[in-house]
Order: C-alpha cells, then sequence, then structure tokens
C-alpha cells in the first residue's frame, strides 16, 4: 500500500536521507508498505539489458 507523507517535518526528515531512483527532483514522498511481493528489481541503467533477460520465477 502507498501513502502520501502528509507531515511536512517526516517529508523533510525523508527527503535528506534519499536520493530519488529517477531523474528529477522530489516534489512528493510517498510510503510504500508492501502487502505482497511478486518479484521486482531496480537495477542501474547500464544493466537493464542484462535486467530484462534474467526471469524472475513466481513463488510457489
Amino acid at each position: 500500500m502507498a501513502r502520501l507523507v502528509a507531515d511536512p517535518e517526516e517529508a523533510a526528515a525523508f527527503r535528506r536521507r534519499l536520493t530519488p531512483w529517477v531523474a528529477g527532483g522530489m516534489e512528493q514522498v510517498v510510503r510504500i508498505q508492501p502487502e505482497i511481493v511478486t518479484g521486482f528489481a531496480l537495477v542501474p541503467a547500464e544493466q537493464v539489458e542484462v535486467a530484462a533477460r534474467t526471469e524472475i520465477e513466481p513463488p510457489g
């Protein structure tokens, strides 16, 4: 579940500690609490070709 961090002090604390993983600035801060994880990987741009060829098998 994802929720917008509405408290300005809490959002400022996240902005000080986190670096965006996409180009541009952070206008909003979102807290994500995973409930079900099926497999997702964030990789550096130079590894995208390798990641595209990697298959992640679903659990079970």
